[in-house]
């Protein structure tokens, strides 16, 4: 399988407005499968559909990311000055569980370790906001 590097992908779009691989003329919209089949480490998996948004972490268990049987990928961002502890399926707990340390600190899930159930998270002071992207 022949895989060009996404940013050679794009330019050639940009360019040309369509991409020839595997033989088919492909649209931009059809490349861009091609694109998340990519970089998802070549697994067969299309994206379709991309969410993105926000939280507001409580200082109590609050449900960052609803549970979603169709997930493809997501990405959990901490977007604020404290630690955000998160939990997949279950309660979040401070300092118990996945950490996102402040300013940046994140959790992915792709093909290898993607799970449908809830993500939960808890801060210590409350409303600190985690962001995420969630495909499907």
């Amino acid at each position: 399988m022949l895989k060009m590097p996404l940013i050679i992908v794009v330019a050639l779009l940009a360019v040309v407005g369509s991409v020839n691989a595997f033989n088919m003329q492909m649209t931009p919209e059809e490349a861009q499968d091609v694109i998340c089949e990519d970089v998802l480490g070549g697994v067969d998996i299309v994206i379709e559909n991309i969410t993105t948004s926000k939280t507001a972490v409580g200082a109590t268990n609050t449900v960052i990311v609803p549970a979603n049987v169709a997930r493809k990928y997501l990405a959990v961002v901490n977007d604020s000055d404290e630690a955000i502890y998160i939990s997949i399926g279950e309660a979040a707990v401070l300092n118990e569980g996945i950490r996102l340390n402040a300013n940046g600190g994140s959790f992915e899930m792709t093909g290898e370790n993607m799970s449908f159930k809830a993500i939960n998270g808890i801060s210590t002071s409350g409303s600190k906001n985690a962001t995420f992207e969630e495909g499907y």
